[in-house]
């Protein structure tokens, strides 16, 4: 019924809810991947990895993935270089701490969510659920996404440009795209 009435009420109502159901559940998941101590894929297993293998960061490593396939460095490589951040020890137990803070907050609050919810269904009663739930906030689920864009992008600016591994602040507001007008599509 819904498919070739899309201006439905109901199947609009559907189609939305359904995929925001989705959407939190992959949120949820995807956090527990990350921030999960038992998860291969954890946020201990990337910066232990990058501070073991530091060499990737260094001036050499830079200057090569600099040049590319060029025969000769380009003639700002060698200035661009002496600028360049090797990182150390202590800029990944820095990264690490700040790992440490967001993991808390994921383990206070959504690894039973996640575990007796949406990941093995063990909360089925409403009163369990709502426990689970009480204590979530959107604001600071946004707050462990954006501080994986930060760590991500300051991995990667060590990494492409030689810059220092420092969590930038990074602009967002959930409530201005929610205002944004969207067009209505055109078919």
């Amino acid at each position: 019924r819904c498919l070739s009435d899309w201006s439905s009420d109901v199947c609009s109502s559907d189609l939305w809810n359904t995929a925001l159901g989705g959407l939190q559940t992959g949120a949820i998941m995807a956090l527990g991947r990350i921030f999960d101590h038992r998860s291969p894929h954890n946020l201990n297993t990337l910066v232990r990895l990058v501070s073991q293998h530091r060499g990737m960061f260094a001036k050499t490593a830079l200057g090569k993935r600099k040049q590319g396939t060029e025969s000769e460095p380009p003639e700002w490589l060698p200035e661009y270089l002496r600028s360049a951040y090797e990182p150390t020890p202590a800029d990944f137990r820095r990264l690490a701490d700040h790992v440490k803070k967001y993991r808390r907050i994921y383990e206070n609050k959504y690894h039973d969510l996640r575990n007796q919810l949406y990941a093995h269904k063990q909360a089925a009663d409403p009163a369990a659920v709502a426990a689970l739930v009480k204590n979530t906030s959107i604001r600071e689920m946004q707050r462990l996404f954006v501080f994986l864009l930060q760590l991500h992008q300051a991995l990667q600016e060590l990494f492409v440009n030689g810059r220092k591994p420092i969590l930038r602040p990074v602009r967002y507001s959930a409530q201005r795209i929610g205002k944004r007008q969207i067009g209505r599509a055109h078919v």
